[in-house]
C-alpha cells in the first residue's frame, strides 16, 4: 500500500487544471516513469500539434508484456488530468 500512497500523493501534488491544461505533460512523465520502475514499457503520445487550441493531452501507453516479472501489476489505470 505505501507505493500507491506514494504515488497518488505526488498525483495529486501537481496542480492540473483542466482549462489550461497545465501540468498534463508532467502528470503523464510521473506515470510513465512508475510504470517503467514497476517493469513496463511505457510511451508518452501526445497528440497536441493536431489539438486546435494547442495544448497537450498526453496520453501514457504501458506495454503489460512480462507481467510475472514486476514489481506491481497494475490491472487498469484510466486517468483524467484535471484538478482534484
Amino acid at each position: 500500500m505505501n507505493w500507491e500512497l506514494r504515488l497518488l500523493s505526488k498525483l495529486v501534488a501537481l496542480d492540473t487544471d483542466s482549462a489550461k491544461k497545465s501540468n498534463y505533460a508532467e502528470c503523464a512523465e510521473l506515470v510513465r516513469q512508475e510504470a517503467e520502475m514497476s517493469g513496463f514499457d511505457a510511451t508518452v503520445c501526445d497528440a497536441v500539434k493536431f489539438a486546435e487550441d494547442g495544448k497537450p493531452r498526453p496520453n501514457v501507453v504501458v506495454d503489460l508484456e512480462g507481467l510475472e516479472s514486476v514489481k506491481h501489476t497494475i490491472y487498469n489505470l484510466c486517468a483524467n488530468w484535471e484538478d482534484v
